[in-house]
């Protein structure tokens, strides 16, 4: 199951339905209790199976706690980040802190439909 953390009701949404669209199991985490319960397995009353893949919006006011948790988590977990193209330092925090890939939201969106399937079959390649 790829874990996406979206600030953006746009960019969750778009996740959401591409994910659903290739048939790939996705679930969001709105914050890091969210996401702790999602890696953890946490019953909350939905199929919650192994987390594969985590996705960061860096517009989020948890991003590098966020990239922080899944790594601690988990060392070779794939670790995705994404935010504007002007925003240096936040993305350079994402590499700093974890995140195996971090795009652009133009790069990311044009690439989140391969993203997905690469990410959900386990095929996964730092695409820097």
């Amino acid at each position: 199951m790829i874990v996406y953390c979206c600030c953006d009701l746009i960019f969750a949404t778009k996740i959401g339905v591409t994910a659903r669209a290739g048939d790939i199991a996705s679930r969001p985490a709105r914050d890091l209790a969210a996401l702790t319960n999602r890696l953890q397995r946490v019953d909350d009353g939905r199929a919650n199976a192994p987390v594969s893949a985590v996705i960061v919006d860096m517009d989020h006011d948890e991003a590098v706690p966020l990239i922080i948790a899944a790594r601690d988590h988990a060392p070779n977990l794939p670790i995705v980040a994404f935010g504007s193209h002007v925003a240096v330092e936040q993305l350079a925090a994402a590499r700093t802190h974890g995140a195996d890939t971090v795009m652009s939201r133009g790069q990311f969106t044009a690439e989140l439909p391969g993203l997905l399937k690469r990410l959900s079959e386990g095929h996964w390649q730092n695409a820097e």
